[in-house]
């Protein structure tokens, strides 16, 4: 059955239109009978109600604004009566949808005796019940409520449900409302043998009478086939009582009873329960149609998992909430080429094991298949260890098939999920262009192979900065920047080109040649320079890749460096990378053997915050601020105390951007221990930085050896 032929069977008025044009998109035969066929893009508004304009009530608006895109209201109509409108906001056709259900209550109340125009407290209180069935989330809430409503209608000492228990043989009290000063029996009336009330099963079920009446309890005492009947009822202090059967709306079979017991008023409406009874049923009956249709709108057909539409509103939901979120996502390599190659079969078994891997890691309800080869994770409440242990699994099976997919996770604790999103966004973007740089040209974008042709012909080379220790005072280290040389043999600093990278996810393709240029520098001057250390750079993105302590492991083992002589340096991540995740990869490093510098402190790009990581061994103090250090004594005294509180922490201190003489005296004597700026030395080629500044006395032994 499909979507719309199971709106079809609802026998109430039910219709979709487009949240933002109130173009009316379908309306059920139910409605189509009461209004006519509708004309191709009515709005809604026009067509229920022939209005040139919205309506008052519209809850368009409304849907768009509460946490749960629904709501329930009563509208009274001149000439429709009383209107109780259920509405939702769901995806339909490829657009956002209110679908509001409207129940007829003046249909309901016109089975009362003496319909519509009877008795007007009865049709309220038939309204009122309808309202409380609906408007609750919890059903148990919204039993209670009703059974409320019903206790003062009748103006009852209780009203009670009861279930059958057929396998055993038994009935239960489930729901109990009671008048002020009548005690509660609901715990005494659970497992009552069935016999005792035989008598009502054969009422309703073969007799299939709609209610049982009992005025008065007392003249059952002398009734031999009801005496059992009496001795149930009369301990209770039940005097009188009104009795209705519940049936069980999907087998239509008895499933218990709705009992008024002790009833004042309205003994001769029976009828107003057994209209409640048939109104639960009939919610019970369209909520399941209704849940099952929306669940068929958030599913995907082909692996069964949620599909965009409902990512977008898990995404909604969590908007605005600060907790642990672990996003990660998987995009299936070159989809399209299987489809058009292989077929679309092919391709299906494709998206269909991937769905698999997925579900097999993270289960069924935290997947989404968002487009046709991608996949996205949204895992809500997940510390940091528990989401990339599970990352770890996904990228270990895919290490079986390399070329299958491309893989990214990224967690963090963000009031603004979106800004998480767009950190995974760009994570995958990077990832896709390091596996289209290994395909043929042919599968490339063009934008892709423009930019790689430009890669392909230039070299990027590490330019070394000297790093000058005040204390042994000569240079001790250096500092790798990468450099551009094109085909022409120019060079180009990194703000020509960098930004480009970053933003078509490439840049760990120069992170990567650096490091490894540096890792070479250092093992073929280790004989001649042994204490010497070069620090490299890795951007956020770099750092955050999930292969990335991979890629760092194998240029070790290939190029022999020592990690001990390595300095990576970091920056401040709050804005793109939790600082949860920073500590974790940090920490990774450390246990390698390599230092951690924190880099530009004193701007927006580090903040005090980073001063929390324990794996920090240098703090590397931003131009900036060096630059007002000779303005005055307070700016001294706050570089001073930066220094001090770094000394505190047993973390080293390097001013960068020292440009004159009297800045080094400075810093000597607020006890800086390394210095790095024009005045030592411009960063330039390595064989220049070698001969300037390689120990003079260890040349020779190098040479010989």
């Amino acid at each position: 059955m499909d979507f719309k032929e199971a709106l079809d069977r609802i026998d109430e008025l039910i219709y979709l239109s487009d949240i933002n044009t109130y173009e009316l998109l379908f309306v059920n035969s139910y409605g189509r009978m009461y209004f006519g066929e509708p004309s191709k893009g009515v709005r809604c508004y026009k067509y229920l109600a022939g209005r040139t304009t919205p309506c008052d009530f519209c809850t368009n608006e409304q849907l768009k604004n509460e946490p749960s895109h629904s709501c329930t209201c009563v509208r009274r109509y001149s000439s429709v009566g009383n209107i109780l409108a259920h509405d939702s906001l769901i995806p339909y056709d490829g657009r956002l949808c209110r679908m509001e259900l409207a129940i007829d209550m003046d249909r309901y109340a016109a089975k009362l005796e003496g319909g519509p125009q009877g008795d007007l407290a009865t049709e309220r209180t038939l309204v009122e019940c309808y309202e409380r069935l609906t408007h609750a989330t919890d059903p148990d809430l919204a039993t209670n409520k009703v059974l409320g409503v019903l206790l003062s209608y009748y103006d009852a000492d209780r009203v009670s449900i009861y279930k059958f228990f057929w396998d055993e043989h038994t009935v239960s009290n489930l729901y109990e409302v009671c008048r002020e000063g009548i005690v509660p029996h609901i715990e005494d009336l659970k497992s009552v043998p069935l016999e005792l009330l035989s008598m009502w099963v054969d009422t309703f079920q073969k007799l299939g009478k709609d209610s049982l009446v009992i005025k008065n309890v007392d003249e059952l005492r002398n009734d031999p086939a009801r005496r059992t009947e009496y001795e149930f009822l009369r301990p209770q202090g039940i005097t009188s009582m009104i009795g209705v059967p519940i049936l069980n709306f999907k087998t239509e079979g008895l499933s218990g009873f709705l009992v008024v017991e002790n009833p004042r008023t309205h003994f001769e409406m029976p009828r107003l329960l057994s209209e409640v009874t048939e109104i639960a049923a009939n919610e019970a009956r369209k909520g399941l149609t209704i849940q099952g249709l929306k669940k068929r709108l958030y599913l995907d057909p082909l692996t069964q998992a949620q599909n965009r539409a409902a990512y977008n509103d898990a995404l909604a939901r969590i908007q605005g909430k600060e907790i642990p979120v672990g996003m990660a996502s998987l995009d299936l390599n070159s989809l399209r080429r299987i489809n058009e190659e292989l077929g679309y079969g092919c391709g299906d078994s494709l998206i269909r094991k991937a769905c698999d891997l997925l579900r097999e890691v993270f289960g069924e309800s935290h997947i989404f298949r968002v487009d046709a080869g991608e996949f996205a994770v949204l895992w809500e409440e997940v510390p940091l260890d528990v989401f990339s242990a599970a990352c770890a699994r996904i990228e270990e099976r895919l290490k079986e098939e390399p070329e299958l997919a491309c893989f990214i996770h990224v967690w963090g604790v963000r009031e603004d999920i979106d800004k998480l999103r767009a950190q995974g966004e760009e994570a995958m973007k990077a990832a896709k262009n390091r596996y289209y740089a290994r395909q043929q040209s042919a599968e490339r974008p063009a934008y892709l192979e423009e930019l790689l042709k430009e890669f392909t012909d230039s070299r990027f080379v590490a330019y070394l900065q000297p790093l000058y220790s005040v204390k042994e005072k000569r240079v001790c280290g250096a500092e790798a920047l990468v450099r551009r040389m094109d085909a022409n043999g120019g060079v180009h600093p990194p703000y020509e080109f960098i930004d480009v990278l970053e933003k078509q996810g490439m840049v760990s393709m120069v992170d990567y040649e650096i490091f490894r240029q540096s890792c070479e520098l250092l093992t073929r001057w280790r004989k001649v320079w042994p204490e010497l250390y070069i620090s490299v750079n890795f951007s956020r993105v770099t750092i955050g890749e999930p292969d990335f302590l991979e890629q760092v492991d194998r240029i070790v083992s290939e190029t022999g460096v020592r990690p001990g002589q390595i300095l990576v340096e970091v920056t401040e991540p709050s804005q793109k990378m939790q600082l949860e995740v920073m500590d974790e990869r940090l920490s990774a490093l450390k246990e390698r053997g390599f230092s951690v510098a924190l880099d530009d402190m004193g701007t927006e790009a580090s903040c005090l915050e980073m001063l929390f990581l324990p794996q920090l061994d240098i703090v590397k103090i931003d131009r900036s601020l060096i630059s007002k250090s000779e303005n005055g004594q307070r700016e001294q005294a706050v570089i001073a105390g930066l220094i001090d509180m770094c000394h505190r922490l047993d973390i080293s201190c390097v001013a960068e951007g020292i440009e004159t003489e009297s800045q080094l005296e400075q810093l000597e004597k607020l006890n800086c221990d390394r210095i790095q700026g024009y005045y030592i030395g411009k960063p330039m080629p390595s064989g220049e930085f070698f001969e300037r500044f390689a120990p003079v006395e260890n040349l020779a032994r190098g040479m010989e050896s």
